[in-house]
């Protein structure tokens, strides 16, 4: 009988000891092994791709080290070397990733920085914007920072912070937008009431305003619903200004063909007048003449001084009568210019 206290075993027994050490270390093998190919680490523990890690599923990568690390509590037996041997190897495989891990933080909280950067950009092209050159900026930006978001490797945590400032910076570009716009709405349509409110007071004036108005509507940035709203009410506007056109051009064609009849008439008076003037020139001198030929032939000195005097009052008529004419003759050829 043996001295010692040590239990004996016999050949068989620590055949199936050595037997089962080595199932189990290939089982911890095994698994690591599988955790390392899985999520592309080496045998060094190092990351095969330097930001492979960050597109795999590293809540799964985790679940996995809990029940390896399980596995390692429970599994039985197992040599002490091959179990150190591999509980290195399997702490090199997490120290790699957590590693990557903080160097995605790191590369992530870098890039936070440039895409926050990029999004007040945005929001500073907009604040005091007043045209679409502006607001096209802004929008571009943001959808640049958009799709960098998806490219440039951030946490899931960074990745939420710079999508809240990207939607309150999307949020604030198109209320900002809106109120640029609302304002430029409001300032046309007062405008266009005013043009509307000059259309009967002096429509052609208003017909240079409303081109104007159409210019400024052409290079104002307004929304394509406020561009309908305002095409829709200039119709009714220019409707009003050619309206009025019409009826000054109506009251003026009225005006003119009154005038028109009214000189026709006094063309008639002055004409007839003028005959009647005339008949009368020609029967004074006619009488004249009479006198004149009367006086050659008499010899008496009363009837000749009477008859003088007759001739000089006839004289007198006739200069007042072509005076009259020569005033009719021009206001017939006046009239008649103007009427041609």
């Amino acid at each position: 009988m043996s001295s010692n206290n040590q239990p004996q075993y016999t050949p068989e027994e620590r055949a199936q000891y050595r037997r089962e050490c080595e199932g189990n270390a290939a089982r911890l093998e095994e698994r690591i092994s599988r955790l390392i190919s899985d999520y592309n680490l080496d045998f060094g523990g190092q990351v095969l791709e330097e930001f492979g890690f960050l597109h795999t599923d590293r809540n799964r990568f985790w679940d996995e080290v809990k029940e390896i690390t399980e596995l390692f509590r429970t599994i039985r037996p197992t040599r002490r070397d091959d179990r150190d041997r591999q509980w290195t190897r399997f702490q090199e495989a997490i120290g790699s990733v957590k590693r990557i891990q903080a160097q995605e933080r790191s590369h992530s909280e870098y890039q936070v920085v440039l895409l926050l950067d990029r999004i007040n950009d945005a929001k500073g092209h907009a604040r005091y914007a007043e045209d679409t050159n502006s607001f096209n900026e802004a929008f571009g930006i943001l959808a640049d920072v958009k799709v960098r978001m998806g490219e440039v490797g951030l946490t899931r945590q960074d990745r939420g912070r710079v999508w809240d400032a990207y939607r309150e910076a999307q949020d604030l570009v198109h209320e900002w937008r809106g109120n640029v716009q609302s304002k430029h709405h409001q300032h046309l349509q007062w405008r266009l009431d005013q043009i509307d409110s000059q259309a009967y007071q002096n429509p052609h004036e208003a017909i240079q305003e409303y081109k104007g108005w159409q210019d400024e509507v052409r290079q104002t940035y307004l929304s394509r619903d406020q561009h309908e709203d305002l095409r829709e009410r200039s119709q009714f506007v220019w409707q009003h200004i050619t309206e009025r056109l019409d009826e000054l051009r109506a009251e003026r064609e009225r005006k003119q063909n009154e005038w028109r009849e009214r000189q026709e008439e006094n063309l008639s008076r002055w004409e007839e007048q003028l005959e009647r003037k005339e008949g009368l020139v020609s029967r004074l001198e006619d009488q004249i003449s009479t006198l004149e030929n009367q006086i050659w032939s008499s010899n008496n000195s009363d009837f000749i001084e009477r008859a003088e005097g007759w001739i000089e009052e006839k004289r007198e008529i006739i200069r007042s009568a072509e005076d009259r004419i020569a005033d009719l003759r021009s206001k017939i050829e006046d009239v008649q210019s103007r009427l041609r």
